[in-house]
């Protein structure tokens, strides 16, 4: 993505680029140290849509008034052949999986209070 905004013409001093995290919730908390270490306080949140909702609650819980802005969203088109739409394919497959991941991690967040606010500065 940084190479992106530099592409896009984005001056090097304003990409600030976090690449210690390893989940949604360590890169809530390192995302918001950074924010704070430089004065910025309501950035815009750009991740996938099927995950938006969680990341969302996650920034905000770490104090971050994020700006919601989801990608990749996915739509589906019934067109005439509605009726083929409701017979299990691989596409829907992927989706269902989907699905279920970001509602086990939702419950897992939930479980280990990753939504719960951190104090001011921390």
């Amino acid at each position: 993505m940084a190479e992106l905004l530099r592409t896009l013409g984005v001056p090097e001093h304003d990409i600030i680029v976090e690449d210690q995290s390893r989940n949604t919730f360590e890169n809530a908390r390192e995302s918001a140290r950074l924010l704070r270490s430089r004065g910025l306080a309501r950035p815009a949140l750009v991740t996938e849509a099927t995950h938006l909702a969680r990341s969302v609650l996650v920034f905000r819980a770490q104090g971050v008034d994020v700006i919601a802005a989801g990608v990749n969203y996915r739509v589906s088109d019934l067109g005439d052949d509605w009726l083929h739409s409701f017979l299990p394919d691989a596409g829907a497959a992927s989706t269902v999986r989907l699905v279920t991941h970001e509602w086990v991690g939702m419950l897992w967040y939930w479980l280990r209070d990753h939504f719960d606010t951190v104090p001011a500065g921390g």
